[in-house]
This record gives C-alpha cells, structure tokens and sequence, in this order.
C-alpha cells in the first residue's frame, strides 16, 4: 500500500469571483511548511503557495524539452522567461544560453525562482541568472535593450493569457529574435 503525506496544505482567503487571488489576500498553513518542493531535471525547487507550478512533472519535462529544441537556445542567447513563476522554465533551460532574464509580477514567485538559483548553486552558473518583479509591458523593453546576442523569449501566463500591454510590448520589442508562446489554454 502506497502511503502519502502531506507536505502542506494551505487556504487562501480571496473574495474574487474568478476564483482568483492577489499577494496581499491571507493565507493560512493548515498542515506542513508553508511552501513545498520538487524536482525537474535533477534541479529542486521550492514553491509558495502564490506562485504556479506545474505540478505534472512529467510531462512538464517533456515539454521544456520540446520548448528547449524549439527556441534553439545557444551559447549566444539571451532567454527571456516571460511570467517566469518560480524560475522553471529559465533554470531548467538555463544550461546552454548565455543569460537568463526572468520577468514576473509576484513578488513572492520572484523570491522563489531567487531561492531556486541559490537551492541549485552547484548545477548552475548563478551569475547568468536575473529574476525581476514587475510588469512585464514595463519591465521588457530595457531589458531587451540590454540584451546580448539572440534574444530568445518564453512566455507561459496565466489560463487567462496576457494581457492586451503586454502583448503590445512583445510585438514592438525591437531585438526579440523568437518568442515561444506556452499555453495551457489554447484559446487565450
């Protein structure tokens, strides 16, 4: 018999009607940490309970491998993981681009791929790791004006999509060489 425990479980008190929630709603730890961890590709990761992960691993592997092979990530590029989370998508593809940039706007997810870098210090170059709290339609455009070499961005947002300003910013972004776009809900 397989025996499961619970490494936490927490409520988050929100009086939005989509279901959605903000920083600043209250959050009670029912049982456990207040956060959780796991593994992908051999790095660990901590995760709040603000922050999205995908809790699939499996075939959260699969797909940053499809997404790795697709952007054709180099020696040369900058990636630029856009509504980055905890860091999964920029640590786990982190190992053959010359920086990684990633841009989010949870404070607290920031804090968590910060952690993440830190958590895998001895299989990452942390100097080429960059994670930004911030809007993203604010946030991009200095950064790609920065940037060195192929730009390459990653955007996987929320099941509602990106907003209209930030789809505005990707499209007049001068120097962004690809964007791949990761959905879970074709239709946003």
């Amino acid at each position: 018999m397989n025996s499961h425990k619970i490494v936490s479980l927490s409520i988050i008190y929100s009086g939005e009607i989509s279901g959605g929630y903000n920083e600043n709603n209250k959050v009670e730890v029912l049982s456990g940490k207040d956060f959780y961890e796991t593994n992908l590709f051999g790095y660990k990761f901590t995760v709040s309970p603000f922050a999205f992960f995908q809790v699939n691993t499996v075939v959260f592997e699969k797909m940053l491998q499809t997404i790795g092979d697709f952007a054709g990530i180099d020696e040369n590029t900058t990636l630029l993981d856009i509504c980055c989370g905890t860091g999964a998508i920029g640590i786990c593809l982190s190992k053959t681009a010359k920086k990684v940039i990633g841009v989010e706007l949870l404070v607290s997810a920031v804090e968590n791929a910060k952690a993440n870098v830190s958590l895998n210090a001895d299989l990452l170059q942390s100097d080429k790791m960059q994670f930004i709290a911030g809007r993203a339609e604010e946030t991009l455009p200095p950064v790609v004006n920065e940037a060195e070499g192929k730009i390459i961005g990653i955007v996987d947002p929320p099941r509602s999509g990106l907003h209209g300003n930030v789809l505005k910013a990707l499209r007049t972004c001068k120097g962004l060489d690809r964007l791949v776009y990761v959905s879970c809900n074709a239709a946003s």
